[in-house]
């Protein structure tokens, strides 16, 4: 039979705290009885005179007597056969002449700068996103052909906005400049006809766009770089005057006869879509001609060229 009544018996007020302005405080109770478990409690000011016995749970909002000064909870615990614990007390000040801040409030504080905390915490890592990717869309505009030609084509119409006076002034000379430049330099790459005509990125780049858009030249992607091209059929206007990349090509294969693309790439050290480019007009104008040979393609003079 149980005759042991609940032990380890515990009172909270205003979670420990030792002083309230408001005689509404909230309690946090905890009993155990490991064999008929915690069944009723009752609580009382002066530990003689009891409130009635009222169910049994961790939780309590209580209602202190009024007049400031010390304040004692009384609180004991019956389990279900009837065994009644000693009771145990806490004491807390009321204060009603001084502003305290209540415990509801505090917690409220507490929870909203919590819920602030916690929102800010929650944007950190897209903040760490974003940051990354400006670091890395930077370093592609800054570091590749293809990024440059992208960023400054989308700001053009700003660009033309602003400096309206000066293109309009410049307009036919520039444009015939940089068409100059890749008619005879075809397969050269954006950096490289920027530094030779030494033109900033706005202007390079809108004059490109508008012979593209006029279908004058094309642009092809290699790698990282952005290279540029006659329209098909301007490169050579007369097929016995090469140009200085044509006649390098041209010399190259006649010291080397069946050389490959790829060897004629190598050898010259320029990129093997500008040779490709470069051997594709020269075997139109029967300059030279193309064997395949399994998987590579061999180069043969066809016309001595001075």
């Amino acid at each position: 039979m149980d005759t042991a009544p609940p032990y380890s018996l515990s009172i909270s007020i205003n979670n420990g705290s030792s002083e309230t302005n408001s005689t509404n405080v909230s309690l946090k109770l905890h009993a155990r009885d490991v064999l008929s478990g915690v069944h009723l409690m009752a609580f009382s000011t002066d530990g003689k005179n009891w409130g009635v016995w009222e169910n049994y749970s961790n939780l309590r909002n209580y209602s202190l007597p009024h007049g400031d000064g010390e304040k004692t909870i009384y609180f004991k615990v019956m389990d279900l056969i009837g065994n009644i614990a000693d009771p145990i007390s806490k004491t807390i000040i009321l204060n009603t002449t001084t502003a305290t801040t209540p415990l509801n409030e505090d917690l409220s504080k507490k929870d909203n700068n919590s819920g602030n905390n916690f929102q800010l915490s929650n944007l950190y890592p897209y903040f760490i996103i974003f940051v990354i990717i400006i670091i890395i869309s930077t370093i592609f505009v800054s570091k590749t052909e293809i990024g440059k030609y992208g960023f400054y084509g989308f700001f053009i119409p700003l660009y033309t906005k602003r400096r309206k006076k000066k293109i309009d002034e410049n307009y036919g000379y520039k444009k015939g400049l940089v068409l100059g430049c890749i008619m005879g330099n075809p397969g050269e790459s954006y950096n490289a006809i920027k530094r030779a005509l030494n033109l900033n990125n706005g202007t390079l780049t809108y004059y490109l766009r508008i012979l593209e858009n006029e279908g004058t030249i094309k642009s092809e992607r290699d790698g990282m770089y952005k290279r540029f091209y006659p329209t098909e059929g301007k490169a050579i206007k007369n097929v016995l005057e090469l140009s200085d990349m044509q006649k390098e090509i041209y010399r190259t294969i006649k010291e080397n006869i069946g050389i490959t693309q790829k060897e004629i790439s190598s050898h010259l050290d320029v990129a093997q879509q500008t040779v490709n480019y470069h051997i594709q007009l020269m075997k139109n104008a029967r300059i030279i001609r193309l064997d395949r040979e399994a998987k590579n393609t061999k180069c043969f003079i066809i016309e001595e060229v001075t």
